[in-house]
């Protein structure tokens, strides 16, 4: 396991809820996504701009699992036209699609690491430091990454605290200070120069220790 990752029992991450991207120049629905494949590619037309309607949420409740309990996830994206592109090895159109009906979408990706970040998922309490990466999905026609911003809860998400940021070209660092016993509740976002963005809440991401 990396030491500077994020949640050390973190949910797994799916884009299952994605299929709905049949739905060509919809917004898309919010849910919670079911087991079973599907890809983020879908029938593209050139310039749409494609937005989840609500988060994408993954949620899980055990006494065992205290950390990373629940993600929400929001996106934003024009969508790519799939022109004469193949699609990467092992990547699939949804069902019911044609192959050369698909197109990989430039949808945003943020990746977290927690500086000294032990194996249980704590680090030592004061000065916190995430190590942000701010990207698109493998294989993309990737925009520029223009912005990206840090806040943190230590009471579940009833209020929120800006961290300090600084970076750029897609790697950033994000800087706050946290009390000794707190559940720290992350939300990243992003934005690219194309208009894509990403918003993900990840409460209780890591704590600090006693």
């Amino acid at each position: 396991m990396d030491r500077r990752a994020l949640g050390a029992a973190a949910p797994m991450r799916t884009f299952a809820a994605l299929a709905v991207l049949l739905a060509a120049g919809l917004t898309l629905p919010a849910g919670t996504p079911r087991p079973g494949p599907a890809s983020p590619v879908r029938p593209a037309a050139t310039g749409m701009v494609i937005r989840m309607a609500g988060p994408l949420d993954v949620s899980r409740a055990s006494k065992l699992f205290p950390l990373s309990t629940a993600t929400s996830t929001v996106w934003t994206w024009h969508s790519a036209p799939p022109g004469n592109a193949t699609l990467p090895a092992g990547w699939t159109c949804a069902p019911f699609t044609r192959t050369r009906d698909c197109g990989l979408q430039p949808m945003m990706t943020l990746t977290y690491g927690v500086a000294r970040l032990a194996l249980d998922g704590t680090a030592p309490a004061g000065r916190q430091v995430l190590h942000v990466l701010a990207g698109h999905l493998q294989a993309v026609r990737a925009a520029p990454v223009t912005r990206v911003s840090v806040s943190v809860s230590f009471d579940g998400g009833k209020t929120w605290h800006e961290a300090t940021v600084t970076g750029s070209g897609g790697t950033y660092r994000a800087a706050f200070t946290a009390a000794a016993g707190t559940y720290v509740t992350v939300r990243g976002a992003a934005a690219d120069a194309a208009g894509g963005t990403v918003t993900e809440t990840i409460t209780s991401a890591y704590r600090t220790g006693r």
